[in-house]
C-alpha cells in the first residue's frame, strides 16, 4: 500500500510543504489522502485532458441551487473519492449547516483505510470553487 503519492515521492514534501521523510509512516498515508483529497477538489472538472471527471464541476452551478443541490455535491464529492483514491473505502460525507454569511460549505468525510482503520476529514467549499481539508485524525 502506497503511503505517499507520486508527485509526494518526486517533491519529497506535502502539500504544506512538510518533508514527507519528517512524518511518521502511519501519518503520511493520513497526510497524503488528505492532500490528494485537497488536490481532487480544487480541481475544476474537465481541465485535465486525459482525466475529464476528474474533480468538482461548476461550484457557481451548485451554489445557485442551495440548499437544494447539497445532497446532489454530496454524492459528487462521494463518488469522486470513490473513483479517484484508491486507498480509502465505504466513504460518507455528511455535510454541516451552511455558512451563508462566509458563502462556505462545510463537510465531514469518514472513510476506512483500505490498510486498516477509520480515518475523518473536514472539507470546505467555498463560492469561488476554492477548497480546504484538514485531518481529524482516527475516526472511532
Amino acid at each position: 500500500m502506497n503511503r505517499e503519492s507520486f508527485l509526494e515521492l518526486m517533491t519529497g514534501r506535502f502539500l504544506d510543504g512538510t518533508d514527507v521523510k519528517s512524518v511518521s509512516l502511519e501519518k503520511r498515508l493520513l497526510k497524503s489522502v488528505g492532500d490528494h483529497i485537497h488536490h481532487l477538489f480544487n480541481t475544476k472538472q474537465g481541465s485535465l485532458s486525459h482525466l475529464p471527471s476528474y474533480g468538482i464541476p461548476d461550484t457557481a452551478r451548485l451554489y445557485r441551487g442551495l440548499p437544494g443541490s447539497l445532497e446532489n455535491l454530496k454524492s459528487i464529492l462521494t463518488n469522486l473519492i470513490k473513483k479517484y483514491e484508491p486507498r480509502l473505502e465505504r466513504v460518507q460525507i455528511k455535510s454541516l449547516p451552511f455558512d451563508p454569511l462566509n458563502m462556505r460549505i462545510d463537510f465531514v468525510l469518514q472513510g476506512y483505510l483500505k490498510s486498516g482503520g477509520a480515518v475523518m476529514y473536514s472539507a470546505g467549499i467555498l463560492s469561488n470553487g476554492r477548497a480546504t481539508i484538514n485531518y481529524h485524525g482516527r475516526a472511532n
